[in-house]
């Protein structure tokens, strides 16, 4: 319980200096994860932290030399493989993927998604770049497959079966916006936004 109370009060700490407009429009998938039985790591604007026996560390720290960018989506998705999706808080703009093997020690760019094969689009070609630059979420969907929830105008999703080393695109969309996937009774649900109303 008490653990419970110190998550509560570091993520009401951390969501002070505009990570509420962050969490009102839903660019940041991922707040915390439960890393083991008393280790948790929590995204905050620009920081990833470890809370540890109700003390808290800071783990790595993504700040850049552009004040309106911050995580937008953070998962680990295996022991040693975590991706962080850094940009500016509106769904479409321009992000940059980190990836780490080391339990967020160091981080790299990854960029293998920029070869995703089969992108083929139904708006102008100069979109395509634009496309495959704007992250909205990283899911995963068990063993080495994970989706990729692309752009804003141009929706799309892409995915790996090989943990993030090659990346083929699923399908796009110029309706809905989509944000993530649920899986029930081996079914998957894609959830998203329609239009700019935002209307879920």
């Amino acid at each position: 319980m008490r653990l419970i109370r110190n998550i509560i009060c570091v993520l009401s700490i951390l969501s002070c200096h505009n990570t509420a407009a962050q969490r009102e429009f839903n660019v940041c998938d991922s707040t915390f994860y439960t890393f083991n039985s008393d280790t948790t790591i929590v995204a905050g604007k620009r920081q990833l932290y470890i809370l540890s026996n109700s003390n808290l560390f800071p783990l790595f720290d993504f700040t850049t030399t552009n004040p309106d960018e911050y995580i937008r989506d953070f998962d680990i998705l295996k022991p040693n493989l975590w991706y962080t999706v850094v940009g500016s808080r509106y769904i479409g703009s321009p992000t940059q993927l980190y990836k780490s093997i080391n339990q967020g020690q160091s981080w790299d760019l990854d960029t293998n998604h920029f070869n995703a094969s089969n992108v083929a689009f139904l708006s102008p070609a100069f979109l395509s770049p634009a496309f495959l630059r704007s992250i909205n979420n990283v899911q995963h969907l068990g063993g080495d497959t994970i989706v990729m929830f692309m752009h804003y105008y141009e929706s799309g999703i892409i995915y790996s079966t090989d943990a993030g080393t090659t990346w083929t695109k699923w399908f796009d969309n110029l309706i809905t916006h989509y944000q993530g996937m649920l899986e029930c009774d081996n079914k998957y649900y894609i959830f998203g936004y329609e239009g700019d109303a935002f209307r879920p």
